[in-house]
């Protein structure tokens, strides 16, 4: 009995994407025995080559789907080859559950994720947070409700992942569990780093993600205004925790600072230069990325007046993170300010509304904030009116005279 063995490719164009691609689907075929299976890829059809059975050109696109597309051939071949030399003969369907991991025990995602998260508590502390660990854990939580309110399952096999398990769990998360768009995005980013770990490790053949991008919203700057800024530094409170935390939300607002790296400063990150200038320096627990801020005469003063409270040579005494802003929610309603206020406002005002606002150069203000790029400080800027009203009244004053017309 001849075992000769042919891979091919097509499209099914019945099954057309919100995108304009086609899902491209594979077909396993030995002597009379067929086997059809998803190759778990899509293209678009003016890319697809009918005759080769493989993408058009040399794009990256082109070029990583042959790749997926030859490695799956490859594995078919090595799991046909693996048949023949311990069974003498194969089908279709043989070849292609081997080929899929279904005659030996799959690895199944949640088991996958639960490894995986184990492994990450390795890396705590050195290039991971406690609190990114545990985002996986909760988007894994939400893996395992899905499971059960869709498939009624405990569990599913790596192989069972497509770009349809990827668009469903997407609108689970937007349209069920009601979540905000850019919450959407962020525990679908966190799921695709696992699936690219599952890929790297040779668990699965192709990316489900391949072509997928999860839409979120602009994402808007936080600043307060400069009148709501003077209800909060003007208006008299009613506890001393309250006053507290209207300070400390003052001093991340002069500063810059966020609210962990404010927690974890001791009296050492604070100098004074040669000129007279104290200065904080100091690393983001965030980025590790280091930040120096020469101090203006507010901060000072806040430094001041809670000198010697802080314990283990802490600068401050600070509130949980959940207690500062449920004090800063009703420090907003006793000022009047009808919106919802949070500590992290505060960093985003510093940048907008007290430095860039005022001129400072967008580099500075990225130094200061401790940002690794650039681009992180483009997001925490916003030019108000008055800044360009001024700015348009400095240029004028620079160019009158340079420029006029002879009949006007």
């Amino acid at each position: 009995m001849s075992n000769e063995l042919k891979v091919s490719f097509y499209l099914r164009h019945k099954e057309k994407k919100k995108d304009g691609t086609v899902p491209i689907m594979g077909r396993i075929t030995i002597e009379k025995s067929m086997a059809q299976f998803s190759a778990k890829c899509s293209v678009a059809v003016p890319l697809w080559d009918i005759k080769a059975a493989r993408a058009i050109g040399k794009s990256r696109v082109a070029t990583k789907l042959n790749r997926a597309l030859d490695k799956i051939t490859f594995a078919i071949h090595t799991s046909h080859k693996d048949l023949i030399n311990r069974k003498g003969s194969t089908t279709a369907t043989e070849v292609k559950n081997t080929f899929q991991g279904i005659a030996s025990g799959q690895i199944t995602l949640l088991a996958y994720c639960d490894k995986f998260y184990e492994e990450l508590g390795a890396r705590v502390g050195v290039n991971l947070t406690p609190k990114s660990r545990y985002q996986y854990q909760i988007v894994y939580n939400y893996l395992r409700e899905f499971l059960k309110s869709h498939y009624n399952l405990s569990d599913i096999s790596f192989m069972a992942l497509d770009y349809s398990f990827i668009e469903q769990f997407d609108f689970y998360l937007r349209v069920e569990k009601e979540f905000k768009p850019n919450s959407v995005v962020s525990i679908i980013n966190y799921f695709k780093l696992t699936i690219k770990r599952a890929v790297n490790d040779d668990i699965l053949l192709l990316n489900p993600f391949l072509g997928f991008r999860a839409q979120g919203e602009k994402y808007l700057p936080k600043s307060i205004t400069k009148e709501e800024l003077d209800l909060i530094m003007k208006t008299p409170l009613d506890i001393p925790s309250r006053y507290l935390v209207r300070d400390l939300f003052l001093f991340s607002l002069f500063t810059g600072i966020s609210f962990i790296d404010i927690k974890n400063l001791t009296i050492q990150n604070l100098q004074q230069t040669e000129d007279g200038t104290w200065w904080i320096h100091s690393k983001r627990q965030k980025t590790k990325v280091e930040f120096h801020v020469p101090l203006l005469d507010l901060p000072l003063k806040i430094i001041k007046k809670y000198r010697g409270q802080g314990d283990d040579n802490k600068l401050f005494r600070m509130l949980s993170a959940t207690k500062t802003n449920f004090h800063l929610k009703k420090i907003a309603e006793i000022c009047g300010i009808e919106r919802h206020l949070t500590y992290h406002q505060a960093r985003h005002s510093y940048a907008s509304l007290i430095t860039l606002s005022q001129g400072v150069p967008m580099e500075t203000v990225s130094k200061m904030l401790g940002h690794s790029s650039i681009k992180s400080t483009h997001i925490y800027a916003k030019i108000s009116n008055d800044k360009i009203d001024s700015d348009m009244i400095t240029l004028e004053k620079r160019i009158v005279n340079m420029y006029y017309l002879a009949d006007l």
